[in-house]
C-alpha cells in the first residue's frame, strides 16, 4: 500500500512540477524572444544606418568594415535587390558559411507591410538605395538555436533535470506518505476494533432477546403444557430485558465516546477563554472523592490556587475526570490516589498518581491509542477510549500529556499546560 501510493504521489508530482516548468519555461521563451527580436531589430538599423556592408558588388569594401560583425553571434546577410530582383548577397558573422536567403523569403518581405519586421523566423530592415535599389539585411533568429549540438544539449540538460527531480521526490516521498500510510493503517485498526465492541453488546442483546421471545411463546401459548411458575417466569424475563437494557446502555457509551472523539480529532474552531484550571481540578476531585471512599482507597489531593490558562472548560473537566477515574478504577483497595497541581518553572504541571498494578513497560507507548486495552481480563467493561480521548483534548490545548509507571508499584500520568 505504501509502495501504491509513494508511486501515485511521485507520478502526480512530477508531471504538474513538469506542467508549471514547461509553462514558465514557454512564458519565458516567448518574452525573451520578444525582446531578442526587438534587441536584433536595433542591430540591424545601426548596421544599416553606418553602411558596413556595401551597396556596390562591383567595389567591395575592406575588410576592417567587417571587424565588428566577425565576432557577433548574429550571421547577416545583406541583399542588394533591384526592381525585385536579387543583384548581390554577401553573409557576414560567426560561422556565415549559410545558404542563400530562399527567395520566396524575399518575396514574402516585399509583400510585407512597411511596419513587419520579420518573414517567419527571420529578421530583416529594408533600406532605399540610389538607382531604384534596396538593401536588405537579413538575419535568421533560429540559427542559432537549431544548431544540433545546442538541441541535443537541450535535450539531455531536460532529461537530466526531469530523472534528477524524480529522483528527489522519490526520496522526499518517504518521509511525505509514511505519516498518510500510519493514518490508513490506525484507520483501519480503528473500524476492526469499533466492530468487535459493537459486536459484543449487539450480541448479548440478540441474544437475550431470542431467550425472551422464547419463553413468552412457552408461557403464553394456548397449547403450552409449561409447569414453570408465572413468578419464575416474570423473573426470567426482568432479567432478559434488564440485560438488553445494560448492554443498550453500554453500546449507548461506546457510540457516545466515538463521537466525543471524533469531534475532538476533527480539531473544529472552538471559542477558547481564559479558564481557572485550578477550579476545575479541584471540582473534579472533589466529584471522585466519594467514589474513592466508597472503594476503600486513600484519596487526596494538593491543588495551588490562581493557576489559569487558555481553553475550553468542558474539555478539560473531562480530561482531569478520566485521569482521575482511571487511577481510582485501577487502584486496589487500601491503595492510594494522590491528584496535584502545580507550577513547575514556565509550565503549569497536573499529576494524577496511584498506586495500583502498574503499568508494563511494553505497553506504555500504546496507551493512548484508541481501544488500546493492556489487560483485556481486567478491563472488561472499558473501551480503551478514555486515555485517547484525554490525549486529543491535551493536544487541542497545545498540552503535553505522559504516562510512567513501575509494574505492581505505581503509576503517574502528568499533563505539562
Amino acid at each position: 500500500m505504501e509502495s501504491e501510493i509513494r508511486k501515485k504521489f511521485v507520478i502526480i508530482t512530477v508531471s504538474l512540477t513538469t506542467l508549471l516548468l514547461s509553462v514558465f519555461y514557454l512564458s519565458m521563451h516567448f518574452y525573451y524572444r520578444y525582446w531578442f527580436e526587438q534587441d536584433t531589430l536595433q542591430f540591424l538599423e545601426w548596421v544599416a544606418d553606418n553602411g558596413v556592408f556595401p551597396t556596390d558588388s562591383d567595389n567591395p569594401p575592406p575588410s576592417a568594415n567587417h571587424n565588428n560583425l566577425d565576432d557577433s553571434e548574429f550571421v547577416i546577410t545583406a541583399v542588394v535587390m533591384q526592381d525585385g530582383k536579387r543583384i548581390s548577397e554577401n553573409a557576414v558573422g560567426n560561422n556565415c558559411n549559410t545558404e542563400p536567403i530562399p527567395q520566396e523569403i524575399i518575396d514574402c518581405i516585399l509583400a510585407n507591410d512597411d511596419d513587419d519586421y520579420n518573414a517567419g523566423s527571420y529578421i530583416y530592415v529594408l533600406r532605399p538605395l540610389s538607382d531604384n535599389k534596396t538593401l536588405l539585411l537579413i538575419t535568421d533568429s533560429d540559427y542559432n538555436s537549431t544548431k544540433p549540438t545546442r538541441l541535443l544539449s537541450k535535450i539531455i540538460l531536460i532529461l537530466l533535470g526531469v530523472f534528477l527531480m524524480t529522483s528527489i521526490v522519490f526520496f522526499l516521498s518517504r518521509f511525505i506518505t509514511n505519516p498518510v500510510t500510519k493514518a490508513m493503517l490506525r484507520e483501519k485498526q480503528f473500524v476492526s476494533d469499533a466492530s468487535h465492541e459493537l459486536k459484543t453488546p449487539l450480541g448479548a442483546i440478540s441474544i437475550n432477546a431470542q431467550a425472551l421471545l422464547g419463553s413468552a411463546e412457552k408461557v403464553f401459548s394456548p397449547k403450552s403444557e409449561t409447569t414453570v411458575p408465572l413468578a419464575e417466569s416474570r423473573r426470567n424475563y426482568e432479567r432478559h430485558i434488564q440485560n438488553i437494557i445494560r448492554e443498550s446502555q453500554r453500546m449507548n457509551r461506546l457510540v457516545e465516546k466515538l463521537l466525543m472523539l471524533s469531534k475532538i480529532e476533527e480539531n473544529k474552531v472552538r471559542k477558547k477563554s481564559q479558564i481557572s484550571l485550578s477550579s476545575c481540578v479541584e471540582e473534579m476531585a472533589l466529584t471522585y472523592e466519594s467514589v474513592a471512599y466508597e472503594k476503600g482507597i486513600h484519596y487526596s489531593y494538593d491543588i495551588a490556587d490562581g493557576m489559569s490558562i487558555n481553553g475550553i472548560e468542558d474539555e478539560i473537566k473531562q480530561l482531569i475526570a478520566i485521569l482521575i477515574d482511571n487511577a481510582i478504577k485501577y487502584t486496589p483497595k487500601d491503595g492510594n490516589v494522590r491528584t496535584t497541581l502545580q507550577r513547575r518553572k514556565e509550565k503549569i504541571v497536573l499529576t494524577v498518581e496511584d498506586t495500583g498494578d502498574g503499568i508494563p513497560a511494553e505497553n506504555l507507548p500504546h496507551i493512548f491509542e484508541r481501544f488500546y486495552k493492556a489487560d483485556i481480563s481486567r478491563q472488561s467493561s472499558s473501551f480503551g477510549l478514555g486515555l485517547a480521548i484525554a490525549k486529543a483534548i491535551a493536544d487541542r490545548h497545545k498540552a503535553h500529556i505522559s504516562a510512567e509507571s513501575t509494574p505492581g508499584k505505581n503509576t503517574k500520568f502528568e499533563v505539562e499546560f
